[in-house]
Formats: C-alpha cells, structure tokens, sequence
C-alpha cells in the first residue's frame, strides 16, 4: 500500500501553492474510509481500492478537492466573509476550537444551535443578552440581586458560554460553514443547504458529497486527519484574519 501511494505521488504533476503531499496525506490518514458495509454509492468515484474489508479512499483525488477548499476559504478569508466552523463529535472539539481561535473565526463544538441559520433574527437577541449578560457580571452589575439571582445568572452565563460561546461575537449569519463530519452534524448540514449558505465539509466514504457545495473526500475519524485538514486550513487562513 506504501509503495503504491508512492508510485501515485511520483507519478502525478499536481503542484499544490499550500505544500500538499500524498504521502504525508497517507500518514495522517486521510486514505482511510469506513468499512465496506458502510458507504454511500455517490461516494465510489473517490474509491482508490479495497483493504481488508475498509475502502481506501483515492488520496490523489483528495489533494485536489482540499486545493479548491482552501482557495475557495482564503479567497472568502479575504473578502471578510465569516466562516463557521462545526464538530460536534468528541474527537473535534478541541481541534475545532483550536482552529477557529487561531483564524478568529466562529465555531461550534458541542450542540448544534439550533435556528443560527434558519432563524438567525432570535440566535441574534439570544447572543445579545449573552454578551450583555457577561458585560453586567465583569463590571459589578449582578451585586444588586439577590445571592439565590446571581447563582441563577452564574449558572445561566456557564450554559451560554457551553453551547454558543463560539458564535458569541455573531452579528449575522454565517456566509461559509466547514462541517467536520456531515453524518454527525447533520442538524447544521440542513440548515445551512436551507439558508443558502455555502457548505464545505470532510466527506468520508459514508457520506452523501452532493450535499456539500465543497467537500475533502478523506477519512475524518482520527485525530491525525482532523489534525492535518485543520493545520492546512489554518495555514491558508494564516494572517489574513486578526
């Protein structure tokens, strides 16, 4: 299998601008698809091959879709536009965290928030009294409630920051969201396509790709490969949000 995901980098002319490899691509394990029982048939034309019961996905295919995604994210990058970043699964939530700090973009890594497309309007009031919320607590406002109501807000400002911390800053909707894992936050998947915004997203051999306006064909269970994705998005991003 090594030999071969050689043969295929020596062989392609494919000159990535953000330091694409196939073969570092292979060691973080983007290759790796699901087993042969769980696919999707608009998935086989990513298909490289077969390997003990799990599809191998074509990482020469990849390359080039992770090439548009990132063009197509620098480009949004630089036009202001604000890219939302979605993984909720246990092994995302750092990573994703991590990525959209590091390109001041928004994020969310636990419950979908349900309506931050669909019904954005409501999300908006929601993140105000959040904000102001926060902002009454640091200057001293709560001291003229009672201990049981300052408890209360405590408790209130710790679930906020939980669910929609990441969106917090929110003025409007999302132009852009990058999905980790499609299967998973199928909630944000929907509302996204619903709201017209532009879908990006991991699509592994699962998963329906036609439901993405941009997807990465690669193996996204392991925390190399989020690793890896989120490290070439950050490097695309690098610089032009602060």
């Amino acid at each position: 299998m090594v030999n071969e995901i050689k043969q295929k980098e020596e062989n392609q002319n494919f000159q990535s601008k953000y330091g694409l490899k196939i073969e570092d691509m292979f060691n973080a394990g983007l290759h790796l698809g699901h087993i042969k029982s769980k696919w999707n048939p608009k998935m086989s034309s990513y298909v490289f091959a077969i390997k003990n019961g799990v599809r191998i996905i074509d990482l020469e295919k990849t390359m080039v879709k992770l090439e548009e995604a990132l063009d197509f994210l620098k480009k949004s990058a630089l036009e202001g536009k604000k890219i939302l970043f979605v993984g909720t699964r246990f092994q995302d939530k750092d990573i994703i965290k991590e990525l959209a700090e590091k390109t001041s973009m928004p994020f969310v890594n636990n419950r979908w928030v349900g309506g931050l497309f669909t019904n954005f309007g409501i999300i908006k009031k929601r993140l105000k009294y959040f904000r102001d919320l926060e902002s009454d607590k640091q200057k001293g406002d709560l001291g003229k409630y009672t201990k049981k109501e300052r408890i209360m807000f405590d408790k209130e400002l710790v679930r906020l920051e939980r669910f929609m911390g990441g969106v917090k800053m929110l003025e409007k909707c999302p132009e852009i969201v990058f999905i980790f894992d499609t299967t998973k936050d199928v909630y944000a998947l929907r509302e996204a396509r619903k709201s017209g915004s532009v879908v990006m997203a991991i699509v592994n051999t699962e998963a329906n790709p036609t439901h993405c306006d941009y997807f990465i064909p690669a193996g996204n269970n392991s925390l190399t490969a989020l690793k890896y994705v989120a490290g070439k998005i950050e490097e695309a991003l690098g610089g032009i949000v602060k």
